[in-house]
């Protein structure tokens, strides 16, 4: 996504990336599954050398980790950002952790954690983000990613919260474009329909019928 705003001439960018370690309450082998964002992958470490003005494309772009839980640490990096670039103008908003489970089985804490991430974490994001294009006056635009299965149940993904909380997403985007579309900001929210990153490779390999399940369920009889 990074390097797509890069060759789309994205000047300077910052990416924040949630602290792994920090998803305390849901099992160990779901929070195994984040343990890359303690650091960037080696695809963004190519994409921050094209962004260097002699390379490929100009600009920057800066990596920076946070808990999008931590309100007030959002404020100040948010902050931080927009005080360096003056002005912010732009946000890509995609926290997500999702837990494949019977719905009766989730405890509490399981929906709480994922809640707080998934949807409120995209919320004060947001938030956080619009604050500074207003302090500076500036007009701004926001992506808030949610998916396609914020407006379905996708068959074969037993992940009720996690779903959930993307219409969440959905529906709060729709609110926020009413709310700061007077002050010039706009407010999107992207629904992916079914992709394959590695999170999706991991459901493949826990369930192995999902995948001809997702495939016969497109029209094009395959995934992107």
């Amino acid at each position: 996504m990074a390097e797509a705003l890069i060759e789309a001439e994205a000047t300077d960018m910052a990416c924040m990336i949630r602290l792994p370690q920090l998803v305390f309450n849901l099992p160990s082998s779901v929070s195994s599954t984040f343990a890359w964002l303690e650091e960037p992958e080696e695809e963004f470490r190519a994409a921050q050398k094209r962004a260097t003005p002699d390379i490929d494309f100009g600009g920057s772009l800066r990596y920076n980790r946070i808990d999008v839980r931590d309100a007030e640490n959002l404020d100040s990096v948010i902050g931080g950002i927009a005080a360096k670039y003056q002005p912010l103008d732009g946000l890509i908003a995609a926290a997500r952790i999702q837990l494949v489970m019977a719905a009766t089985e989730y405890k509490v804490e399981d929906v709480t954690t994922m809640m707080e991430i998934n949807y409120t974490g995209v919320f004060m994001t947001a938030a956080a983000a619009a604050r500074q294009m207003m302090e500076y006056g500036c007009r701004g635009s926001m992506v808030l990613v949610a998916s396609m299965s914020g407006f379905i149940a996708n068959k074969g993904l037993i992940t009720t919260v996690c779903i959930s909380s993307k219409a969440a997403v959905i529906q709060c985007a729709k609110n926020l474009a009413m709310e700061w579309g007077p002050k010039g900001i706009r407010v999107n929210s992207l629904c992916p329909g079914h992709i394959v990153p590695p999170k999706v490779l991991k459901n493949f390999e826990e369930d192995l019928s999902l995948q001809k399940k997702w495939e016969k369920e497109n029209f094009l009889g395959r995934l992107s």
